[in-house]
C-alpha cells in the first residue's frame, strides 16, 4: 500500500475507525482535533477498538486491540503539510474546523469528505477553491462509548467517487489503494446518486427518532411516525426528480421502512447529538431538502417543520 500521510478532520467515531485501519495498513496518520490549537494537545492519543465478529478481520468471534494515533500540532507543523486530508467532521462544523487548518494544505491538496448530509463539499470548495475534492459514502457502524474507546459494531461498504469528472480517477486510483485495508471500500462514478438516496433514508428516520425520543425500529410501531415519514418521503422524492442525472426512487417510503427494521435498535447520530445537548444535522438533511424544494417553488412543509422542531428541542436543552 502506497505509504501516503494522511490527515484526518473529525476524530469522532468514522474519523476515527478509518485512521485505525489505514495505519493497521501502515499509512502514516494524524489526528487533526478540535483542540489542535489550543497549545496543550498530547502528542499522541492511545485508543481501545473494540471489533465485534468483524468480517474485517477475517473473524467470527469479538477482539480488542489498541492503537496510538499521533496528533497533528501546529507549533511542530511546516506551512503547507498537508496534502490528503480526510474530513470526518459532522457537516455543520465543517467551516468551523476547516478555516484554521488552510495555511497547512497544500496548493493543490486531495480531500476526502465522508460525512452525513449534503453541503459540507460546497463549504469545502469555498473555503479551499483548488482542493481536489472526493466524496464517499459508508454504511460502517462505530460508536464511542468513551473517549478512549471505539466500537466497531457493524461491517458496512464504503463508496467514494468525485462529483467533478476530472477527478474521477483520483477517487478510482484512492479506491484502488485503499482495497488492500481491511474493509469493503468500492468507487462508485455515481455517487451523487448514492449521496442523495442516503440523504433521503436519513431525512426520513433521522429527525423522527429525535422527535419521538426513540430507537429507529420503534418508529415502526408508531402510527404518527408513519405518517410522517410518508411525507417527507414524498417531499424529498418530489425534489430528486427535479434534480438533473438523479432517479427518484418511487418506492422511498417502503425503503425508508425497511433501513428502520433493519436498523431498528440503533439510536440515530442525530438522536445521540440531541441526547447529549449537541447541535444536530439537521440543517444538512432536512433543511438542504428545504432549501432545494423552496429553489424549486415545490412544497415541503414536512421537512420544514421538522427542522424548526428539532431546533426547538436544542434550545429547549440548552435552557434546561
Amino acid at each position: 500500500m502506497k505509504n501516503t500521510h494522511w490527515h484526518i478532520l473529525g476524530a469522532g467515531s468514522i474519523g476515527t475507525l478509518f485512521g485505525f485501519y489505514l495505519q493497521k495498513a501502515g499509512v502514516h496518520i494524524e489526528l487533526i482535533k478540535r483542540d489542535a490549537f489550543a497549545g496543550n494537545l498530547p502528542h499522541s492519543t492511545c485508543v481501545n477498538i473494540h471489533l465485534q465478529g468483524s468480517k474485517s478481520i477475517n473473524s467470527t468471534i469479538d477482539s480488542e486491540e489498541s492503537i496510538c494515533f499521533k496528533h497533528f500540532r501546529p507549533s511542530e507543523a511546516s506551512i503547507k503539510s498537508i496534502n490528503h486530508l480526510l474530513i470526518a467532521t459532522k457537516a455543520h462544523q465543517t467551516d468551523q474546523a476547516l478555516a484554521p487548518i488552510i495555511p497547512y494544505l497544500t496548493d493543490s491538496p486531495t480531500v476526502l469528505v465522508l460525512q452525513n448530509g449534503m453541503g459540507g463539499v460546497d463549504l469545502v470548495s469555498k473555503l479551499v477553491p483548488a482542493a481536489r475534492i472526493l466524496v464517499g459514502s459508508t454504511t460502517e457502524g462505530a460508536n464511542r462509548p468513551q473517549p478512549e474507546r471505539l466500537v466497531h459494531a457493524g461491517i458496512g461498504t464504503t463508496w467514494i467517487g468525485s462529483l467533478e469528472p476530472m477527478h474521477q480517477h483520483l477517487a478510482q486510483e484512492l479506491v484502488s489503494d485503499w482495497q488492500k485495508l481491511s474493509l469493503d471500500i468500492n468507487f462508485d462514478p455515481h455517487i451523487n446518486q448514492r449521496l442523495w438516496q442516503k440523504l433521503a433514508i436519513n431525512c426520513a428516520i433521522n429527525p423522527l427518532t429525535v422527535l419521538f425520543n426513540c430507537n429507529n425500529g420503534a418508529l415502526l410501531e408508531n402510527p404518527e411516525a408513519l405518517a410522517l415519514m410518508q411525507q417527507i418521503c414524498d417531499e424529498v422524492t418530489e425534489v430528486i426528480a427535479r434534480q438533473p442525472d438523479l432517479t427518484a426512487d418511487s418506492g422511498l417510503f417502503d425503503t425508508a421502512k425497511q433501513v428502520a427494521e433493519k436498523t431498528s435498535a440503533n439510536i440515530s447520530s442525530m438522536l445521540q447529538d440531541a441526547r447529549a445537548g449537541r447541535e444536530t444535522e439537521i440543517d444538512f438533511i432536512n433543511g438542504f431538502i428545504e432549501h432545494k424544494a423552496g429553489v424549486l417553488g415545490l412544497p415541503c412543509h414536512t421537512n420544514a417543520q421538522l427542522v424548526k422542531s428539532i431546533k426547538q428541542i436544542h434550545l429547549a436543552q440548552k435552557k434546561a
